[in-house]
């Protein structure tokens, strides 16, 4: 399990989405991931499959409504990733000025709209088979 671990942890990185903090940083250990990933491994993969079907979309057939859905998914997707958060959400709670908020949002549009690719979508793919690999073993342990 370890193995697994060590590859979600090396790789969280590549596949978080834009406008995240970080609160890793190499700091964390594989317990505190198993911990993490043991209590929310179900909902984990439900809002990755929810954001990669949202990515999908959104690559075939763009509009408003499938980037406000990609924007939605993404939000419950940062939610359920360890040891993350949302920046731009974080400025909103702190009060940090609308300004700052307006534009990191017109960026993070920009991202969905001109820049999203095929290897964004594989990127978020590869993080769910790690995910699945790891609940099979979660649950080999817990059958134990």
């Amino acid at each position: 399990m370890k193995k697994m671990i060590v590859k979600i942890r090396d790789s969280r990185l590549s596949y978080l989405p834009p406008y995240i903090y970080d609160f890793d940083e190499d700091e964390k250990g594989c317990e505190e991931y198993v911990k993490y990933y043991s209590e929310n491994i179900d909902l984990c993969l439900f809002v990755t499959d929810a954001y990669i079907s949202a990515l999908e979309e959104c690559l075939k057939n763009f509009s408003e409504l499938a980037l406000s859905d990609i924007l939605e998914k993404r939000s419950e997707y940062i939610k359920f990733f360890p040891f993350s958060e949302d920046k731009i959400e974080n400025y909103r709670n702190k009060g940090m000025d609308q300004e700052l908020i307006d534009a990191c949002e017109v960026d993070l549009r920009d991202f969905y709209t001109n820049k999203l690719d095929r290897d964004e979508v594989y990127v978020v793919e590869n993080y769910r088979k790690h995910l699945l690999k790891l609940r099979e073993h979660l649950k080999g342990m817990s059958a134990d």
